[in-house]
């Protein structure tokens, strides 16, 4: 992996945090902000739920399950 060196200003209690996010998944702090803006480009990457084709199906149903449960289905008696 390549990486490119980067010098950022935090704010004591920002870098306390990060210290010990850091120490608590045994990382290094470059290690906790790569993540932590990974996670963030994956979220930005993914469409808005309503877009989503699924999202047409969702309470189409006129399924009325009464007092059915859960369990009265997948274990029926």
């Amino acid at each position: 992996m390549r990486v490119k060196r980067l010098q950022i200003s935090l704010e004591q209690e920002q870098d306390d945090w990060l210290a010990s996010r850091a120490r608590a998944t045994g990382t290094s702090k470059a290690g906790v902000v790569r993540a932590l803006i990974e996670e963030s480009v994956r979220q930005a990457a993914l469409p808005p739920l309503e877009e989503d084709p699924l999202w047409a199906i969702v309470g189409s149903s006129d399924y009325d399950p009464g007092d059915e449960t859960i369990d009265d289905v997948v274990y029926p008696r």
